[in-house]
């Protein structure tokens, strides 16, 4: 059995400079610690417990937001591209299907925070 939780790199060695920003991260930081309890828990049970962190993510949510913005974005990635839907997929389902020594990892994508 898996259970895959949704951390986010966003922010990490960042200043954060809003209030709203500080609880987003909180609440994902809160998660991953969460979810490597639970893994020590629930490995007894045979049940694996991973995160996988995304970047920003192109998604028709946020189609519209300003060149400059997105530029920077891309900018700041190593590969010089936005993650997509596909991309995270592809991650979900690899964890998905892995071992069981796969397990308590948090997998950060499209970032140079690994």
């Amino acid at each position: 059995m898996n259970l895959l939780t949704t951390g986010g790199s966003s922010g990490l060695g960042k200043s954060i400079t809003t209030s709203l920003a500080i609880e987003y991260l909180a609440n994902k930081n809160y998660l991953l610690t969460i979810a490597k309890n639970w893994t020590v828990e629930n490995v007894k049970f045979n049940i694996q417990i991973n995160c996988v962190s995304p970047e920003y993510i192109e998604t028709t949510l946020n189609a519209t937001i300003d060149k400059r913005i997105k530029e920077a974005m891309l900018k700041s990635h190593l590969l010089n591209k936005l993650l997509t839907t596909e991309d995270v997929a592809s991650v979900v389902k690899f964890l998905i299907t892995a071992p069981a020594h796969v397990n308590g990892q948090n997998i950060f994508l499209n970032t140079d925070k690994n």
